[in-house]
């Protein structure tokens, strides 16, 4: 089999206890660059801090995750550095970029990363949250895991461009709703969510697809809202989750 069955993964998140064979973390890939080039953290524009994860090994899982980090710095080091920096329309006022991460899951079956980019541009704070899901336990340890492709209705291989999107577009559907249901009956039990929230907000503004991680203690995903969608009420650096039973989502699909 290209990865284990589903009813193994559920078996295996629900005893992750049992499963105890954690990545071993190397020191973090980690550095600074600053815009324009020749300036340094004092004197630039633009600062763009990083720290992402590194693993040890060089099986394909470990590859994966080092080489999936070493290439998000390269990108942001050749494209949204200069970019952002000619972007800054307030000459003075330093703006900043810093990347920091979080490791969700270590274990046999997922290592998942929580990654939040923190950004003052122009004096205006922008965060962005990612998460990525790294299979252990496939024929292609390594891949990050999309919703369609861990609920199994979705071949990593597929090829066929109408399937890969209809399934992708089930998969999100089924948990936009199953947490716009749970927003409704956390509101009626008195928490407190920005008025301007709608099922047709999750729409346009909550990708199920990605911005989820797996809570393997719980057996559960949980999904995430990007903090711009706070309201003025939460910190910027805050973000709601809504975890879900992966046996739930399934029993909609």
């Amino acid at each position: 089999m290209r990865r284990l069955s589903l009813l193994l993964v559920l078996s295996l998140l629900l005893s992750s206890a049992a499963l105890a064979d954690p990545l071993v973390q190397l020191p973090d890939l980690t550095g600074a660059a600053y815009w324009p080039e020749g300036t340094d953290e004092t004197t630039a524009a633009y600062v763009y801090r990083y720290t992402y994860p590194q693993v040890e090994g060089d099986g394909q899982t470990e590859t994966t995750i080092n080489v999936y980090y070493s290439n998000e710095v390269d990108y942001a080091l050749a494209f949204d550095v200069p970019i952002r920096g000619e972007e800054l329309r307030i000459p003075g006022l330093q703006s900043s970029t810093d990347i920091r991460y979080q490791i969700m899951v270590n274990d046999d079956m997922f290592f998942t990363v929580l990654v939040v980019a923190d950004s003052v541009m122009d004096g205006e704070r922008h965060v962005k949250v990612s998460a990525q899901n790294f299979s252990r336990d496939t024929e292609k340890p390594g891949n990050v895991m999309t919703l369609a492709y861990l609920l199994d209705i979705l071949e990593d291989s597929e090829e066929n461009d109408w399937l890969r999107s209809r399934q992708t577009n089930r998969a999100s559907t089924v948990a936009r709703d199953l947490v716009w249901a749970q927003i409704e009956e956390r509101r009626e039990e008195g928490e407190v969510f920005p008025e301007d929230w709608d099922r047709e907000m999750l729409d346009y503004e909550f990708f199920p697809e990605e911005d989820f991680y797996c809570d393997v203690e719980e057996g559960l995903l949980v999904f995430f809202f990007q903090p711009y969608l706070n309201g003025p009420d939460m910190e910027p650096d805050s973000y709601y989750t809504f975890p879900l039973d992966i046996e739930d989502i399934l029993d909609e699909m």
